[in-house]
């Protein structure tokens, strides 16, 4: 059930990557990267991760300011991945680099 998903999620991708919806592409993305967290797919999370911080950046590399909701959300599930690795290190990093983040409405289910 889970590979289905997952196929299905990477599927929406493709069909997204040209519809230009930055805000259900991010969505999809996200709940494929907690698919892959539920089927302990590390490698691959890992990589969804670094390709949703990329779509946060600004114009100069930078995490943009007004998309804090989106860098919560990637934190948190940064944050469950660590700890599910034992990675007291980046746990620490990712801490007080989402204390950070001020222009962010945080979602019920994240707080």
């Amino acid at each position: 059930q889970i590979a289905f998903l997952e196929k299905f999620y990477e599927t929406t991708l493709e069909v997204l990557a040209g519809a230009k919806n930055d805000r259900l592409w991010f969505s999809t993305t996200i709940k494929l990267c907690k698919i892959c967290f539920e089927s302990k797919d590390y490698v691959k999370m890992q990589k969804i991760l670094k390709k949703l911080h990329k779509s946060c950046e600004g114009s100069e590399g930078q995490e943009d300011a007004k998309k804090g909701t989106q860098l919560q959300e990637i934190c948190a599930l940064e944050i469950q991945l660590c700890t599910e690795q034992k990675n007291h290190k980046k746990l620490k990093e990712l801490y007080s680099r989402s204390m950070q983040i001020k222009s962010a409405i945080p979602h019920p289910r994240i707080m």
